[in-house]
């Protein structure tokens, strides 16, 4: 009898395993991240609203975040972002170490959560697109969504950095 239940044990786990690698799958499979495709993007809420937190009238996108960036058909890599300024005019200091380039931010608009940015390319130009439009989602204190908008699209959840601010390099 223990022969049946060790037999029925791994049928069960090679189920499992199929299963779990089949998971997030499309039918043609262009959700896989072998192929570095980007997942689905998530559905709009009409009723977005505002994070407050206690003694602030937005979540403050203030001090430095970081993340694995994934970009359909060049891969993952990480980012690292320090934000400063206020919810109209908020300025960033962004790093692709990576990539070896990084530049600044500025803000193009802000409404709730959703804050909209050029960034601009200022070291390591000829291994990074120099110029890209930036749109976060703040909707967590501890999260963020980032993404970069067509042409060149990619997105990454970013949780608040410890560490030091990024400094712009030359």
């Amino acid at each position: 009898m223990e022969g049946a239940t060790t037999k029925s044990f791994q049928l069960s786990l090679i189920i499992a395993m199929v299963g779990v690698a089949l998971n997030g799958c499309s039918a043609n499979g262009d959700a896989t991240t072998a192929e570095h495709t980007l997942p689905p993007r998530p559905l709009e809420s009409s009723s977005k609203s505002t994070v407050e937190l206690p003694g602030s009238q937005a979540l403050p996108l203030e001090g430095t975040w970081s993340g694995d960036v994934l970009q359909g058909g060049v891969g993952v890599y990480s980012v690292r972002i320090s934000f400063s300024g206020n919810a109209d005019e908020t300025k960033a200091v962004v790093e692709y170490p990576e990539l070896g380039c990084g530049g600044l931010w500025a803000t193009d608009s802000a409404s709730g959560n959703v804050h909209s940015f050029t960034e601009v390319i200022t070291y390591g130009k000829g291994s990074c697109v120099t110029k890209a439009q930036i749109e976060i989602d703040a909707t967590d204190a501890t999260k963020i969504e980032y993404e970069v908008l067509p042409p060149y699209p990619a997105r990454a959840i970013l949780t608040r950095d410890a560490g030091p601010a990024v400094e712009l390099r030359k």
